[in-house]
């Protein structure tokens, strides 16, 4: 199995780049060739419109390529980004 690992903030420039030299599609076919790509650090990257759509191209060709896990009973962890937080300031004691 092969597979294939980097930040969102390199995808995103990936992305970026593709679509500069008109590369766009040999560098969505690069990403689907692994058995498993993974994104590290989605939630803290930035996608604008263009590349949000390639990434979701890939995202797409990517689960149509592979196997089905349906139905084995397999664990299923889903994670979702919200908008920031307030932390309150907290004070050391004396």
């Amino acid at each position: 199995m092969k597979a294939y690992f980097l930040k969102a903030t390199e995808l995103n420039q990936k992305f970026t780049d593709a679509r500069k030299y008109g590369r766009e599609s040999s560098t969505i076919n690069g990403l689907v060739k692994p058995s498993c790509l993974i994104i590290d650090e989605v939630g803290r990257c930035v996608f604008d419109k263009e590349n949000t759509r390639m990434f979701f191209d890939v995202a797409t060709v990517f689960m149509i390529k592979g196997n089905s896990y349906r139905g084995k009973q397999c664990e299923t962890i889903a994670l979702s980004a919200g908008g920031p937080i307030k932390i309150a300031k907290t004070t050391t004691p004396a």
